[in-house]
């Protein structure tokens, strides 16, 4: 049985190749937020710190939350263990469910652009993904060719390969269902908004690679969808004003 897990160094590396992500996603959100509550409040008599207060209230629950995230993902990335023996290939990682693959289940191993790996079943739909910034990661994909030669195709769902152009699809979504006038163009980009946060929630529910607190956070998204069904009920009803 060999094992392998990620270095400290290790663990920064994968991090950091993801901060771009993070910061542009929690960016795109507050510029949303703030549009909306500026949306809202024109016409009224606001002095400039009555403006100035929510801004800094938002970028401050914005880094926060970034922290936070990147606290719980060092967590994770820390215990994340890749074991493979003569019958498994195992994926272990603190408050996730294990990911055990038979060697005559695996289906594929694919190689994405940045050098990851993605070992994936034949039935179960169970996907192990493999940091290139694992400790020992030549001898690790020496040892996978043998079980299956590697590929060099996209291993991820075309949602998943653009995360920052779904976060830039949610913006033109969100402030048409609240900010425009049109009735149908709040039912159709409301419609698609809540399309892509049920496939949002689906996805972060069945997952075996997030952790259980951020599934239970996920349920919060079950909060903004019915949130946003009764904003467009009463928009399309004529109950709330233009």
């Amino acid at each position: 049985m060999q094992v392998f897990k990620l270095s400290p160094e290790g663990v920064d590396q994968v991090i950091s190749k993801n901060r771009f992500r993070s910061i542009a996603i929690m960016l795109i959100s507050t510029v949303i937020a703030l549009i909306i509550f500026l949306k809202y409040t024109e016409g009224k008599d606001n002095t400039p710190t009555d403006l100035l207060l929510p801004l800094a209230f938002m970028l401050v629950v914005a880094v926060w939350s970034y922290m936070r995230a990147i606290k719980r993902q060092k967590k994770l990335l820390a215990t994340f263990i890749i074991t493979v023996n003569e019958n498994n290939v195992t994926r272990q990682q603190i408050n996730t469910p294990v990911v055990s693959i038979a060697i005559a289940d695996i289906k594929e191993i694919l190689r994405d652009k940045k050098g990851n790996l993605v070992i994936k079943a034949n039935e179960n739909r169970d996907i192990i993904y493999v940091p290139a910034q694992i400790d020992d990661f030549p001898e690790l994909e020496a040892l996978l060719h043998q079980i299956k030669p590697i590929g060099e195709r996209n291993p991820y769902p075309i949602m998943e390969r653009y995360p920052i152009a779904v976060g830039l699809l949610t913006a033109p979504l969100m402030l048409g269902v609240y900010l425009s006038t049109n009735k149908i163009i709040v039912g159709v980009t409301g419609t698609l908004l809540l399309v892509l946060l049920i496939w949002s929630f689906y996805q972060t529910q069945r997952t075996k690679h997030v952790d259980d607190r951020t599934k239970r956070r996920g349920y919060f998204l079950l909060l903004v969808m019915v949130a946003i069904v009764v904003f467009m009920i009463k928009k399309l009803t004529g109950i709330m004003p233009y």
